[in-house]
């Protein structure tokens, strides 16, 4: 089943015509994206065109099989998760009241938010004690666990997220990856995310599309990447990080070794 479906999309501004130039990708049910690629190559602009926070030019999205054009813009943010990089909680309320946010704006009954609010909570490794506290009292990387319970509320079939763990420390985002790889692996959710860290990129991605100049330059999994890149760019920004991933020091070693004939 296909959730995401882009056909021949561009976008341009005034002062720039060109931040996406005809793409297409299908995006079947529960893989996890990672949109990669250099600083303004048009990830972040593709990811918002998902839920309508900025309009296409040309082309069409589908959105399980219906239009963007046609959907609800209210329905359809409400229908899918949002984590961004500055997680925007809000301090005024609790933990449990930012988790609940989009169930209290749809009027769910206060009996399923309560119980909502624990499976989440411990769902993104935190403990129920923290509901009743307040965002200041939680350090960057527990605020994004929050953000990440937030977007699963609703139990949307897709979550888009944007840079979400590019702002805590080395530690935290290492945790923060492998819980957001668990949650996947139990929920199947489909989930976008938009990061310009390559490790990150391959260490999350069942599929890794990376773009260039508003285009998508290659996508497939971490091993067609590293091992059959289609252009001299992806072969040269994947580099020896993509062998990191999936080999260890001594394998490193030896193939460098046979590829300058000395072993």
């Amino acid at each position: 089943m296909i959730d995401i479906e882009i056909k021949n999309v561009y976008k341009g501004y005034d002062n720039d015509k060109n931040i996406l130039k005809g793409i297409n990708l299908k995006v079947k049910k529960g893989e996890l994206i990672t949109l990669l690629g250099p600083s303004g190559c048009g990830k972040t602009t593709l990811l918002k065109m998902l839920n309508k926070l900025i309009e296409l030019d040309e082309g069409d999205i589908l959105i399980k099989g219906k239009s963007i054009k046609v959907w609800n813009t209210i329905k359809l943010r409400r229908s899918i998760g949002y984590v961004i990089q500055q997680i925007g909680l809000f301090p005024h309320m609790t933990i449990k009241d930012n988790i609940n946010y989009v169930l209290t704006i749809t009027k769910a009954d206060k009996g399923y938010k309560e119980k909502r609010a624990k499976e989440l909570i411990e769902l993104v490794g935190l403990k129920k004690e923290l509901l009743d506290r307040y965002p200041s009292q939680l350090s960057g990387g527990q605020k994004q666990r929050i953000g990440v319970a937030r977007a699963l509320a609703g139990n949307p079939d897709i979550i888009l997220m944007d840079e979400p763990f590019s702002a805590v420390d080395e530690i935290a985002r290492n945790r923060l990856q492998d819980e957001l790889k668990i949650i996947h692996t139990k929920l199947k959710k489909t989930i976008i995310f938009v990061t310009h860290d390559i490790d990150e990129a391959l260490k999350l991605g069942t599929r890794i599309v990376i773009m260039k100049d508003g285009k998508i330059e290659q996508s497939g999994t971490k091993e067609e990447l590293i091992f059959s890149p289609k252009t001299k760019f992806i072969k040269e920004f994947i580099g020896i990080k993509g062998f990191k991933t999936i080999l260890n020091e001594n394998d490193i070693k030896n193939i460098y070794a046979k590829l300058i004939n000395i072993s």
